[in-house]
């Protein structure tokens, strides 16, 4: 695997936040629904 190239860490982080943040905001959205 590539996981211990820094920017292959990076742009796998990245993709991770990107993901969470979305994640999040739609728990927010389905909070404010109620």
């Amino acid at each position: 695997m590539l996981a211990n190239s820094p920017s292959v860490k990076l742009q796998d982080k990245d993709k991770t936040m990107k993901l969470y943040d979305k994640d999040e905001v739609m728990k927010l959205k389905a909070r404010e629904a109620r």
